[in-house]
């Protein structure tokens, strides 16, 4: 003889959302810190002059594309450790620039 099912009852029906609620809460607050803990963000101490350098920037790739100059830049790896950059500038008819002067920094 079966046994007839228990009832849904209020006090259920309340635990069980709780229970669901908390679950998602409870993932939702792990990716929260998953997030912030592997991606910080950058903080720069003037948001208004790193878009001023960044559009500076993007002049300067456009100027280049209307030259038409080629820059290749290789970077080789020593075996004590250290590391040797190359970097060469073509025209537009593919002849080497002379007299540029390259800034970078690693």
């Amino acid at each position: 003889m079966a046994s007839a099912p228990k009832p849904l009852t209020g006090t259920k029906v309340f635990l069980m959302l709780v229970a669901f609620f908390g679950l998602v809460i409870g993932v939702n607050v792990t990716m929260m810190k998953l997030a912030i803990a592997t991606l910080p963000g950058t903080d720069v101490d003037s948001p208004y002059a790193a878009g001023l350098t960044y559009d500076r920037e993007i002049s300067a790739a456009h100027d280049q594309a209307l030259r038409k100059w080629k820059v290749n830049a290789h970077i080789e790896r020593r075996n004590d450790g250290g590391a040797v950059v190359q970097v060469e500038a073509r025209d537009a008819g593919g002849q080497p620039i002379a007299g540029l002067k390259f800034g970078g920094r690693l």
